[in-house]
């Protein structure tokens, strides 16, 4: 019998209030240059970083506090949150969001501006450990640990950066499914070992 041990903790909230409409026309214009009929779509655009609009200011507040709630679970000691890097995404009607990790994070999140009806409102995380990646099996043959989350509309899931996600299914729907990713690192004020120093020590060189 197979019992799966070690799971990955997520964290998912939901967010009740937030300008929808503001924030669907702002991330409509930053991502036009965007084919997001692919499967594939890419947070190296050079725009405007999404945490740094000020529509995007309350909700800035809202993931700097649930990844702090979020981190409670790991320690209990108390770290700098930043956002590194933060980009919206629109799927339209066949597009998708190929399965894929965040390795410039320590954990990411995604929160779902819009979920029309009929669009992928499945979100797959695929487990890929050390210690699978180790055994001697073609990376097309692995069966990893999957599971699926059914999002809803106004939820944010907060996740290890290096966890495997992404859409399993095509859009169906005609109107277009906005959201908003953000890969964020967190450090420490003293330095302890096997953390990472707080960015207000360092140096440029």
């Amino acid at each position: 019998m197979i019992y799966n041990v070690c799971p990955i903790p997520i964290y998912i909230t939901k967010i009740d209030a937030y300008p929808k409409k503001e924030m669907i026309s702002v991330l409509d214009n930053l991502i036009q240059k965007e084919d997001t009929t692919n499967e594939d779509f890419s947070d190296d655009q050079d725009v405007e970083q999404v945490h740094n609009i000020s529509i995007f200011q309350p909700l800035n507040d809202w993931i700097g506090h649930h990844t702090k709630e979020y981190l409670k679970y790991f320690s209990n000691a108390t770290y700098s949150l930043y956002s590194q890097k933060s980009w919206g995404v629109r799927v339209n009607k066949g597009g998708g969001v190929h399965p894929h990790k965040h390795e410039n994070g320590h954990v990411s999140c995604v929160f779902y501006v819009s979920l029309p009806k009929g669009c992928n409102d499945v979100l797959t995380f695929k487990h890929e450990s050390l210690e699978i990646d180790a055994l001697p099996i073609n990376s097309d043959d692995r069966r990893l640990i999957a599971s699926d989350v059914k999002v809803e509309e106004g939820q944010l899931i907060i996740f290890p950066s290096m966890l495997g996600h992404g859409t399993m299914t095509k859009s169906e729907s005609e109107e277009p499914r906005f959201s908003v990713s953000y890969d964020m690192c967190f450090s420490s004020v003293k330095p302890q070992e096997h953390t990472m120093l707080d960015i207000s020590k360092w140096k440029k060189l």
